[in-house]
């Protein structure tokens, strides 16, 4: 695996900024909002967009955020976080942007985050709201990374896989020797990433779970397969039995299942939330 990404030339590197922030942790108490401005503020560019989405309809206030302390006493340390992941996530993969793969994979990543997030509130467990989204947001995070490793190929895996993720996973196996959710697990654990997000790029889709954040990764998996049928995605072809297996797991009724394909699926792409990690990642809501 480690021989695998060191072949990777263009492999994303986690720029300093987010990396000194992820690091902080559970130290995140003792860090006063004076010493994260100095952290955050050497990033102009990331300045800059952590004080338009404060200034977004998701955060919207009275009057107009102006200065990064502000911001970053209004939005708290786990908001500010989270967001500092979501904006590297969005440059990082670069290269890609104008490809349809790009425009797809978030799409449903950002979708899936939603639905879980949202799913957390309704099923409080031990992964806060912010957790889950994040997760969402990196559960196939792998995908892109082997279109950079393998630019010519990939795309042919992609078409012959066609709308099934679990072929999808067979065929990177049979090419590559590798699939897109072990090499995201290996990333982000090069990151430095906790254990939670590891453990979700990596389990995430499967049954075979013993990660001791099996809670969060059943959701992550249930999210997935929803925003999918919300057509957001690769659907699997055992989808629907997938989700039968899950839900007793995950504690997830069918009516909380009706609800997200019905209710919730004709508003997603107009919820705020949406609305506004879909521009910080330049993906348009249609197909």
């Amino acid at each position: 695996m480690s021989d695998y990404l060191s072949k990777i030339k263009d492999l994303p590197v986690m720029p300093e900024v987010a990396s000194k922030i992820l690091g902080l942790g559970s130290a995140a108490g003792e860090i006063s909002f004076s010493q994260l401005e100095e952290i955050i503020k050497v990033d102009i560019g990331l300045t800059a967009k952590i004080l338009k989405i404060a200034n977004s309809a998701l955060y919207a206030r009275q009057r107009e955020i102006s200065d990064l302390r502000t911001a970053i006493t209004m939005l708290g340390f786990k908001n500010i976080k989270t967001l500092v992941l979501l904006v590297t996530a969005s440059g990082l993969f670069h290269h890609i942007r104008k490809t349809s793969f790009y425009q797809d994979f978030w799409r449903h990543s950002i979708v899936t985050a939603v639905i879980g997030q949202d799913m957390a509130t309704r099923h409080p467990g031990g992964t806060s709201q912010d957790e889950m989204f994040l997760a969402g947001i990196l559960h196939e995070i792998g995908q892109p990374v082997l279109l950079i490793a393998e630019r010519e190929s990939y795309p042919e895996v992609l078409e012959a896989a066609g709308n099934d993720a679990v072929a999808l996973e067979e065929l990177e196996q049979q090419r590559f020797s590798i699939d897109h959710r072990s090499l995201g697990a290996e990333l982000l654990r090069n990151w430095n990433f906790p254990s939670l997000y590891v453990d979700i790029a990596a389990q995430s889709g499967t049954l075979a779970i013993d990660s001791p954040h099996k809670s969060t990764i059943l959701v992550v998996t249930i999210s997935s397969i929803l925003a999918a049928k919300l057509g957001y995605g690769r659907l699997r072809a055992d989808a629907d039995s997938l989700l039968q297996e899950l839900m007793p797991r995950a504690n997830v009724g069918g009516e909380t299942i009706r609800y997200y394909t019905d209710t919730f699926g004709q508003t997603v792409m107009e919820q705020d939330l949406v609305r506004t990690t879909l521009e910080m990642f330049d993906v348009k809501a249609g197909g």
